[in-house]
C-alpha cells in the first residue's frame, strides 16, 4: 500500500491522505485548510493527483477541516463514492453547505470592494457553491459501525471514535495487514460521547497528535463556569462564549444545565445564536442512541438555552442589561455571528468572553487566548477591554495522556506510528513522549512525502 500525505502534516486542519493498493485508490478525509493566510491559501493549490480517477473518499467525521474540500473535489472531476457513517453525513452536509454560503457571500462582498485589486479578487473566489454540495451529497454511501464493507482489495471497518457525534477510525485489512487511520480521537469517560474504540492489532497506526504536546486542565467545568457567572454577575456584565456547533456546544449545555441544576442561584438566561448549531443540536436528538444520555435527557439539557432565529432578536439582546450568556459559533472567532457579540461584549470591562476549545493558529480567538489587548476585527480596530478566560477542560481531542493510554490498551501494538493532525513542534514532543515506551518505529509525516506499508 502507497500512502501520502496531503494534509495536516505538521498542521492540524486540512486532512487529506492518499491511499493505493493494485486495485483501489482512495482519499483518507478531504478537510479544508483553516488559520493564517499561508495556510488557508492552500485550498487554493493545484491538486496533487488526478481525482478524476479516485475511486473513494473515506470520511472519519464531519468538522471542516476534514471534509470542506469534497464540493471542490467534485468540480474538479471526482466522481467515486464517499463513505462514512451515516451521522457524518448528515452533519457534513450542514457544515458544507455553510462553507458554501459563507464562500459566496464573501466573495460577492469582496467583488464589489473597490480598494481590492483586480488580480488579486481571484484568490478569494469561492471554491464551491451550495449547488456543487448538494451534487456530491449524491456519491454518498452510509456504513455503520463495526461492519466490514469491501472497498475494492481493502476491507474497512469504522470504529466508534469518541470525539464527535458519528466520529470513526479506519480500520483497513490489506494483504494480511491492518493499518489503522485514528481521525480525531475522542476523550475517555466523555459526559456526552462513548470512549473511543482500542483496537485489538494493528500493524501501522497513522494517529492524530492534536494535544500531543500537553495535559487538558483536570478542573471540573460545573465549579469554572460557576465562578465566571458569579463574577460577572457581580460586575453587571454578559458573557459570551464563541463555540463549535459540532460537540462542543452541546456538551457546553451539558455542564450548564448541571450547573443550574446544583447551584440555582447562578441561573441567567442562555441564548444560541448560531442557525448551524441548531441544525446540529436537532441531530444529537435523532442519533441519541449513539450517545450517552438518552433522547428525554438530551430534551432537558438542550432545553436550557434559548436558540434565536430572527435579526431582531439579536437587536432585542443587545439592548438587554442584565447578565446573561451568549453562545455563537464560531469557535475560533474566525467567522460568523460571534463577530457582532465580539464587537459589544468586548468593549466593555464588566464583560467575559469565555473561550472553551482549542484556538487555530491566526485566528482571533488565538489572539485573544493569547491576552492580545487589540484585534482586528470587521474591517477596523477593536480594543479588548472584556476578561478572557478559557476553559481548557471541554476539549473534544484526548490530551497526550489519554493518546498513550489510548495505545497502551492496544492488545497488539503496532509496528509502526505515523504521526498526523499536529503542529510541528507539538508532534516532535509527542514522540519524545511515547517513544520510550513502545517498541514501534515513530515518524513525523511531510506534507506531500510518499511511504510504502
Amino acid at each position: 500500500m502507497k500512502v501520502q500525505f496531503i494534509g495536516a502534516a505538521q498542521t492540524v486542519t486540512g486532512s487529506k491522505t492518499y491511499i493505493e493498493t493494485k486495485k483501489c485508490s482512495a482519499l483518507i478525509d478531504c478537510g479544508m485548510y483553516q488559520g493564517i493566510k499561508s495556510i488557508v491559501d492552500k485550498n487554493h493549490s493545484l491538486i496533487s493527483f488526478d481525482v478524476t480517477r479516485l475511486d473513494y473518499i473515506i470520511l472519519t467525521h464531519g468538522h471542516l477541516d476534514h471534509c470542506g474540500l469534497i464540493p471542490r473535489y467534485y468540480k474538479e472531476g471526482f466522481r467515486g463514492r464517499i463513505i462514512c457513517s451515516p451521522a457524518t453525513r448528515k452533519i457534513a452536509e450542514i457544515i458544507m453547505l455553510d462553507s458554501a454560503r459563507i464562500q459566496v457571500s464573501n466573495y460577492l462582498k469582496h467583488k464589489k470592494d473597490k480598494t481590492i485589486k483586480k488580480s488579486n479578487k481571484k484568490g478569494i473566489e469561492a471554491l464551491y457553491d451550495e449547488k456543487d454540495v448538494y451534487s456530491c451529497l449524491e456519491l454518498f454511501d452510509e456504513i455503520d459501525y463495526d461492519s466490514e464493507y469491501q472497498v475494492n482489495d481493502i476491507s474497512l471497518t469504522l470504529r466508534p471514535a469518541g470525539h464527535i457525534l458519528g466520529a470513526a477510525a479506519l480500520e483497513l485489512k490489506y494483504e494480511d495487514k491492518i493499518t489503522y487511520f485514528s481521525g480525531d480521537i475522542g476523550r475517555f469517560n466523555d459526559p456526552m460521547e462513548y470512549d473511543p474504540t482500542v483496537p485489538d492489532s494493528i500493524d501501522n497506526l497513522f494517529m492524530e497528535t492534536t494535544y500531543g504536546d500537553r495535559d487538558h486542565d483536570q478542573a471540573d467545568p460545573i465549579e469554572q463556569l460557576k465562578k465566571i457567572i458569579t463574577e460577572t454577575k457581580t460586575n453587571k456584565g454578559k458573557i459570551l462564549i464563541p463555540s463549535f456547533a459540532v460537540a462542543r456546544t452541546q456538551l457546553l449545555l451539558f455542564y450548564i444545565n448541571k450547573l443550574f441544576t446544583k447551584y440555582p442561584e447562578t441561573k441567567v438566561p442562555v441564548y444560541v445564536d448560531s442557525p448551524m448549531t441548531k441544525k446540529v443540536t436537532d441531530l444529537y436528538s435523532k442519533f441519541s442512541q449513539e450517545l450517552r444520555p438518552s433522547e428525554s435527557e438530551l430534551e432537558e439539557i438542550f432545553s436550557t438555552a434559548t436558540f434565536l432565529k430572527w435579526e431582531s432578536d439579536y437587536k432585542k439582546l443587545k439592548k438587554k442589561e442584565s447578565t446573561y450568556i451568549i453562545i455563537s459559533a464560531s469557535g475560533m472567532v474566525s467567522g460568523g455571528r460571534v463577530l457582532k457579540y465580539l464587537d459589544t461584549i468586548g468593549r466593555k470591562s464588566q464583560n467575559t468572553i469565555a473561550l472553551v476549545g482549542y484556538q487555530g493558529e491566526g485566528t482571533i480567538g488565538r489572539q485573544l487566548s493569547e491576552g492580545s489587548k487589540e484585534i482586528r476585527l470587521l474591517g477596523s480596530l477593536m480594543p479588548v477591554r472584556s476578561k478572557v478566560v478559557h476553559l481548557h477542560t471541554l476539549s473534544a481531542h484526548a490530551d497526550r495522556t489519554e493518546l498513550k493510554s489510548w495505545i497502551t490498551k492496544i492488545a497488539k501494538k503496532p509496528e509502526r506510528i505515523f504521526l498526523l493532525h499536529g503542529e510541528l513542534l507539538t508532534m516532535k514532543s509527542f514522540k519524545e513522549y511515547i517513544s520510550q515506551d513502545f517498541q514501534a518505529k515513530i515518524h513525523i509525516a511531510k506534507e506531500q512525502e510518499e511511504i510504502i506499508l
